[in-house]
């Protein structure tokens, strides 16, 4: 079969296609290498920032944070179980110290008081009458010493030295001789004649003498005698010259106020002034023996000492009877104080002033088990801190803190070093110095058990030349600053991390100065005229070269 041939117009068109094809992929290759130029010289191109250096203070700032807590907190348990009478505060309620805080029915501890009490006592009863006991003993034996119960003179003295005496006994009678009076009957023709204080005259037929006496008393008796006359009684005293004595005859005759003299009915005997029997006031035997008869003695002179041997047996007897029950006493009285004790649990007061943080007591319901009140002086809150070894040295008691607090919006403090650790810890090997700061909750929104940071200044360096620290490089030789040449001319491309060649490597102390201009950038583009100022090993460090680097 014949092959059919292709037609020169038809072969044109095809040669005129493949050309058209080439041309389009070649402007798409151009469109291509044109963006990718474009995009890779825009990235070469990019802006540079520059900025000037300045002189000014480095400042290092101790940062981090901590846990809140109060600065004075106190736990109140309640120690006796009962019903919960009242309770007088509430979380959230601010209280002063001495303030009642609750009360528990004491019903137990009342119990416990009344019957101390009760044999307290009972205790004191028998004390009391062990005391009676020696006290009557004692004034028993204070009676062996029998004295004279006035000053006169003894008669009928009756006891001697080895006698018994028995108690209750007249011993002798003490009497006063310093005036006798006569005892004499009048008729009752002279009644309201004679009256007491009316002059009289006593006539003593022995000594043959009268003595001036006055009317002591009156007394309207009845006395009748044989005759059938009826008398009435006149007491008549006189002194005595010292020559008179009880039972001598004697008459005596009362003088009127018209000068009468009125006659008793008989003469009678004259009796001592006063007599006063002696008697033993306890029984013994008469171990010594002053008196006489006739022998004129003083009030409370020792007459008799008596002698009981059994005193001694008694008095020791009692003595120990009275320390057995004192001791008795004591123990019972010790038992009702640690009673009154139990009242403590039932009530409490605080014992500092500040926010109620908890409270499980309820009126009305028993007490819980671990019920208590938990009060916290929230007016200061402390914060531990943890201050790094290489900070320790300018962390001190007293320093200045500013203290944030993160709630909802940042609330400032401040704040006081109160104390740093002098022993240092050490957490997944990182060494750090405890620290507590105290803060002035001024407004009360700092609460337990939050977070807040802290700021404490640590260093500070004077009249430094100081960079932005978005021009701080990281290479090979450490921290390096890039800044623009002057004087230099023509492009030069720095590998990043290498120093290149021909350039000086500058420390940076010595290598800015106060109109340096800082170059801020994130490569080294191209075309760029620059210089590198570093740290090397044997520069200062970075503290003390006089550039904040951030």
């Amino acid at each position: 079969m014949e092959q059919r041939k292709k037609s020169p117009r038809r072969r044109k068109k095809t040669a005129k296609r493949i050309v058209g094809i080439v041309i389009a992929a070649i402007v798409i290759a151009a469109i291509v290498f044109g963006l990718v130029k474009l995009f890779a010289k825009e990235k070469l191109t990019q802006t540079i920032m520059t900025d000037w250096t300045y002189r000014g203070s480095i400042v290092k700032m101790i940062e981090g944070s901590g846990v809140t807590s109060p600065a004075q907190s106190e736990t109140i348990p309640v120690t006796q179980k009962g019903m919960v009478e009242a309770v007088y505060c509430q979380v959230g309620d601010y209280v002063e110290a001495g303030q009642l805080l609750y009360e528990v029915e004491p019903t137990e501890a009342q119990k416990a008081v009344d019957a101390a009490k009760k044999s307290l006592d009972a205790a004191q009863k028998s004390l009391d009458e062990a005391n009676k006991q020696l006290s009557e003993l004692y004034s028993e034996q204070a009676k062996l010493n029998i004295c004279s119960p006035g000053s006169g003179k003894l008669i009928n003295c009756e006891v001697k030295e080895g006698d018994s005496v028995f108690k209750g006994q007249v011993i002798a009678t003490l009497i006063d001789d310093s005036k006798v009076k006569l005892t004499q009957y009048f008729s009752y023709v002279y009644a309201g004649e004679i009256k007491a204080g009316m002059n009289a005259a006593i006539t003593i037929p022995a000594t043959m003498s009268v003595l001036d006496a006055k009317v002591d008393s009156v007394t309207m008796i009845e006395r009748i005698t044989p005759e059938g006359g009826k008398l009435f009684e006149a007491v008549i005293v006189a002194n005595n010259p010292g020559t008179l004595a009880e039972g001598m005859p004697a008459s005596a005759c009362v003088i009127s106020a018209s000068g009468e003299r009125l006659y008793p009915y008989e003469n009678g005997e004259l009796e001592y002034i006063e007599a006063t029997p002696v008697k033993a006031e306890a029984s013994g035997t008469a171990a010594k023996v002053d008196m006489k008869n006739y022998l004129r003695v003083w009030s409370g002179q020792l007459l008799v000492r008596l002698d009981a041997d059994d005193y001694s047996d008694q008095l020791k007897r009692l003595h120990e009877n009275v320390a057995a029950a004192q001791a008795v006493v004591d123990e019972r009285t010790k038992e009702v104080e640690e009673a009154m004790l139990l009242f403590d649990g039932y009530s409490a007061t605080a014992p500092i002033s500040g926010t109620v943080m908890s409270c499980n007591l309820y009126a009305g319901e028993e007490v819980a088990t671990g019920a208590a009140i938990t009060i916290a002086d929230t007016s200061r809150m402390y914060l531990e801190a943890r201050i790094d070894g290489q900070d320790v040295a300018n962390v001190t008691p007293g320093t200045y803190v500013s203290v944030t607090l993160y709630s909802g919006t940042e609330l400032y403090y401040s704040g006081t070093v109160l104390s740093v650790s002098m022993e240092g810890q050490s957490d997944y090997g990182v060494a750090y110095f405890p620290a507590t700061i105290e803060i002035d909750n001024y407004d009360g929104n700092i609460k337990s058990g939050m977070y807040c940071a802290y700021s404490i200044m640590g260093s500070q360096s004077d009249d430094c030349v100081l960079a932005p620290t978005e021009a701080v490089k990281y290479t090979e030789y450490g921290p390096c600053l890039f800044v623009r040449g002057e004087g230099f001319e023509g492009a030069v491309e720095l590998e990043e991390g290498i120093v290149p060649a021909g350039f000086s490597a500058v420390p940076i102390v010595t290598g800015l100065s106060d109109d340096s201009v800082v170059e801020i950038r994130e490569g080294v583009p191209e075309d760029t005229e620059v210089f590198t100022a570093y740290i090397t090993e044997s520069a200062n460090s970075w503290e003390n070269s006089g550039v904040l680097f951030g």
